[in-house]
Order: C-alpha cells, then sequence, then structure tokens
C-alpha cells in the first residue's frame, strides 16, 4: 500500500511537470525575449523547486505507516476565518479613502489582534513598516501606482 506522503509527492510531481512545460511553451514577446526576467521564469523557479521536493519525498527511506497522537482534536473555530473575511472586504473597500497604507497597516494590525497578538507596542510599528515596504516595492520598484495616503490629501 503506498504512504500518502508518497501520493501526495507523486501529485505533486505530475503538477509541477505540467507546470514546467506549461511555463516553457509560454510564448514571450519580441521585447521579451532579452529581459533578464521574464514573464515566465517565476513559474520555471517554481516548478523546479515543486519537481525537486516532490523527488526529495519519492526517494525518501520509508518511515512508520502512521504516528499516535495522543492528544484530542481541537474543535474548529468558526467565528475568526467570517471575521478574517469581513476585514478583507472592508479593507478592499477601504483603499481609497484611507490610502494603501492606511489601509494595509489597519488591515494586518486588526487581523493579527482578531489571531490572538497582544503586543501592540510591536504590532503596530511592524504593520505600518510593513505596509510601507510593501508599498516601496509595489510602487517604486514595479512602477504600478498606489496611492499611499488617503484621497483627502491628494488633488
Amino acid at each position: 500500500m503506498i504512504r500518502l506522503d508518497r501520493l501526495i509527492a507523486l501529485s505533486l510531481l505530475v503538477f509541477s511537470l505540467a507546470y514546467a512545460w506549461l511555463a516553457l511553451d509560454y510564448e514571450l514577446l519580441p521585447f521579451e525575449r532579452n529581459l533578464p526576467f521574464k514573464p515566465n521564469t517565476m513559474p520555471l523557479g517554481l516548478a523546479v523547486v515543486g519537481i525537486v521536493l516532490s523527488f526529495a519525498v519519492l526517494l525518501m527511506p520509508g518511515g512508520r505507516e502512521s504516528i499516535a497522537v495522543d492528544t484530542p482534536p481541537v474543535p474548529y473555530d468558526r467565528v475568526r476565518p467570517v471575521i478574517l473575511v469581513a476585514l478583507m472586504i472592508i479593507y478592499a473597500l477601504s483603499l481609497r479613502p484611507l490610502g494603501f497604507v492606511g489601509a494595509t497597516a489597519g488591515f494586518l494590525a486588526v487581523s493579527a489582534a482578531v489571531l490572538g497578538e497582544r503586543k501592540f507596542h510591536i504590532l503596530v510599528p511592524v504593520t505600518v513598516i510593513s505596509a510601507l515596504a510593501i508599498w516601496h516595492l509595489v510602487h517604486e520598484q514595479l512602477g504600478i501606482f498606489l496611492n499611499p495616503w488617503p484621497t483627502v490629501f491628494t488633488s
């Protein structure tokens, strides 16, 4: 009987091989052929990582069939996922009025608090720095315009 981890690794190998084939088959535009980072570079990298990890699991020596766990199952919390989905909707609606930095920092802080983080003196600076870093990468490095501040401050 085949072990579950090997079955999953085999399915990941098939998926990764198909993903690599599709990425290699992607037709590049004439100006994309000389770019250092092409549109199919990241998919090819992900496919190679998937193939390597699949082979690693498939070629590992066999272990125990199953491991007994003595801890009782934890009941599933149905409230937090609903709150997080509602926060995502609120985040999407607040991007224009609050700006990217404010909306993203607020979303990260409130969702972390919903998930149980209570060190607010660390949480707030980390979320603000993260939002600013993401804005910098997307706006300045990738050249995608994101309004960082509320629409009240911009004309």
